[in-house]
């Protein structure tokens, strides 16, 4: 005789909603990579001078001696991933307890989710800004590309509206 077992749904969305942030807090942490290991396989192929930053109006780029400050953008990138994944790591602290209410746990997952997500897209202007210095010093392109910058900033941007609208709609769910 077959014996029955029923499936508590909640629990599997919770499953489901970690494996999304933490798949979202890998997503982060292999463009973090992708920006190192960019940056160390150019540095010892850089010509001898380099731009030291990105004009973005267009101007003369001012021109270095190729040094480690080249490491600059990584760095900050590193350190931006540093912050979100503490802040992540605080957040998941306060855990609701198994009695709170659903809404909690939502909340929970949601602030995680937003955090990884505009981490991806931090870590994407990151690697631009990256690439754009070495295109810049082979003189293979114009470096900086103003319209990928502006949309990419843009997603950052809209991604607070996207979460107050979906925790906005956790509440009305809830009640």
């Amino acid at each position: 005789m077959l014996k029955y077992q029923f499936i508590d749904e909640d629990a599997v969305r919770v499953l489901m909603k970690e494996k999304i942030v933490f798949l979202l807090g890998v997503a982060g942490g292999i463009l973090l990579l992708a920006g190192w290991i960019v940056a160390i396989y150019a540095y010892p192929r850089l010509p001898e001078y380099i731009p030291r930053w990105l004009d973005f109006m267009g101007g003369q780029n001012i021109l270095v001696k190729k040094s480690l400050t080249f490491f600059f953008f990584p760095g900050v990138q590193t350190l931006f991933c540093l912050i979100f994944f503490l802040t992540a790591a605080f957040i998941s602290r306060k855990k609701p307890s198994p009695d709170a209410e659903k809404q909690a746990r939502q909340i929970l997952f949601l602030k995680k989710e937003y955090l990884f997500l505009t981490l991806i897209f931090i870590n994407l202007v990151f690697i631009h800004l990256e690439t754009s210095l070495i295109y810049l010093a082979y003189n293979a392109d114009k470096g900086f590309n103003k319209l990928y910058f502006i949309l990419i900033c843009a997603v950052i941007v809209l991604l607070f509206p996207y979460y107050r609208a979906r925790k906005k709609s956790i509440g009305e769910v809830s009640k």
